[in-house]
């Protein structure tokens, strides 16, 4: 069969090619495994519409459905490899589940979640995956009332709100930070460095929390001295890590691994060693640290059970939008080679 393909191919044209009713042609490429028309035929309509590089009005048919079969993703720092994989792993799941997904960066800026959450309901999105931007959580009153708002069913992961009912799923992050530290203490340390992310995200105020506790249960006075503060990127670990050892600490427990990896190359740089001269434990657990030259003891949050924890529930409140869902995962401590016991 000669075919012309047709930039414009509608239904109709796939109708006279294959001699069947539009309405057969409908119901064939909308539901490929219908019984109610023969192999035969469904194979020659499906042939002719690849044949015609047919593609439906997705446009038009949402104007008719209410449906775009389209996801939402707010992402805080695609180039935090935590976010770039969980986006890598929402997508693929939305893909088996034939939804499109419309991935968008705020930069990890809180006044850029308001627009964006916006524009993505502008676009027309059956629902959203939102991680917040981290000091969202210290000015939460407009986001709430967006999110309050919203007439389509959003599912916040990673990154929650304080006193707000919504579907959720997030880690432990104080235990998580308690894990990090008691591993540290029950390998001898005492005198033990903490990069913090308590001003700068929900999760890192969790995080200090849990080394506080750590602390306080093994009996050891928490040093004020010993304790810096900074964001979730490589230059935080790198420009404080000096500053720690200076202070005498012989280990240091990071908010995540990018805070581990500037640490690191600076004590790398001052001619020191990890573990020999300082121990350090990261959080995250990213892909990365089993490349390092010793490896990097990390806590561990296992992204693919947090994407398709919330894809699941995203799915469940597409179809039952008045149930909220909460969801709290429990991280575990990988243990490698960059803790001396002492």
């Amino acid at each position: 069969m000669n075919l012309v393909i047709d930039v414009k191919v509608r239904l109709i044209d796939i109708a006279k090619l294959a001699n069947v009713s539009v309405a057969t042609v409908s119901i064939v490429l909308n539901d490929p495994d219908t019984t109610r028309i023969s192999k035969e035929k469904k194979a020659e309509v499906l042939k002719i519409a690849n044949d015609l590089n047919y593609f439906p009005n997705t446009a038009a048919q949402s104007l008719v459905t209410n449906k775009s079969n389209t996801i939402g993703l707010v992402i805080p720092d695609i180039e935090n490899p935590f976010f770039s994989t969980l986006a890598k792993i929402i997508e693929q799941r939305c893909r088996k589940e034939k939804l499109a997904i419309i991935i968008m960066n705020t930069l990890e800026d809180y006044h850029n979640d308001p627009d964006i959450i916006r524009s993505l309901r502008r676009r027309g999105v059956d629902g959203m995956i939102v991680a917040l931007s981290s000091e969202t959580y210290f000015d939460d009153k407009k986001i709430k009332n967006i999110l309050n708002n919203l007439d389509v069913p959003f599912v916040l992961v990673d990154r929650t709100l304080r006193d707000f009912e919504a579907n959720k799923v997030y880690f432990n992050n104080l235990h998580g930070g308690y894990i990090a530290t008691k591993y540290l203490i029950d390998n001898g340390h005492t005198k033990i460095g903490y990069i913090s992310a308590q001003n700068h995200a929900m999760t890192g105020y969790f995080r200090h929390k849990g080394y506080i506790q750590a602390l306080e249960e093994a009996g050891i006075p928490v040093n004020e001295d010993y304790i810096v503060h900074g964001v979730y990127d490589v230059k935080t670990g790198y420009d404080l890590a000096e500053q720690l050892y200076n202070q005498g600490v012989s280990a240091i427990a990071c908010g995540n691994d990018l805070n581990a990896f500037g640490v690191q190359k600076k004590l790398v740089e001052m001619g020191l060693s990890v573990p020999e001269d300082i121990s350090l434990v990261g959080y995250d657990n990213l892909e990365f640290n089993d490349f390092l030259q010793k490896g990097l003891t990390s806590v561990d949050q296992d992204i693919t059970e947090l994407a398709h924890q919330g894809v699941n529930i995203l799915l469940e409140a597409l179809h039952h939008q008045d149930k909220k869902v909460e969801v709290m995962l429990e991280p575990t401590l990988t243990i490698r080679n960059s803790v001396k016991k002492i």
